[in-house]
């Protein structure tokens, strides 16, 4: 197999021209034709990727933005699930920084399992948006949502009790 031609790319303005013009160069790769999918144009693609990412200021630029859009997200959720008051629904603590999406039925942890990708924050608020924002969430304080968790705890623990003395007397 012929080895892939390594495409340079020169006189480009900003990173989105640069794109631009190396996807129409490769796509006048007779020999590309033959390598899609082949471990040789993997290798190729992966290597590619590797130099885009390394150039200067790359990755913190791709960080960055990252992070924007992340935070956008989530202001947009809790603002949604607090009926655009952006405050606690039990207590009113309205520093947004200390809000967390609480989900009504406790089921959390089943939510973050039936995502995968380790069930993070992130992919939880992007399936939300992407359903429609459906019912079921509510917006807590850091504070509430601890208190409430303590409360299922306890109450957890009281029915385990219960049960226990019914079996040990029945």
């Amino acid at each position: 197999m012929s080895k892939p031609v390594k495409i340079k790319i020169t006189g480009h303005k900003n990173i989105a021209e640069y794109k631009r013009l190396w996807g129409k160069e490769y796509a006048k790769d007779p020999k590309r034709i033959n390598l899609v999918g082949s471990a040789e144009y993997k290798e190729y693609i992966k290597k590619y990727n590797k130099e885009y990412r390394n150039k200067e200021g790359q990755k913190d630029k791709k960080n960055k933005k990252t992070r924007e859009a992340r935070s956008l997200l989530r202001l947009e959720i809790l603002n949604h699930y607090s009926n655009e008051s952006l405050v606690c629904c039990r207590c009113g603590y309205g520093d947004v920084r200390a809000l967390d999406l609480d989900h009504k039925e406790n089921n959390g942890g089943d939510h973050r399992k039936a995502i995968g990708r380790r069930g993070a924050t992130y992919d939880i608020y992007a399936q939300l948006k992407r359903d429609g924002f459906p019912d079921g969430y509510q917006v807590l304080c850091r504070n509430c949502n601890w208190i409430k968790e303590m409360e299922r705890r306890s109450q957890r623990q009281c029915n385990i009790l219960i049960s226990t003395k019914e079996v040990s007397n029945g």
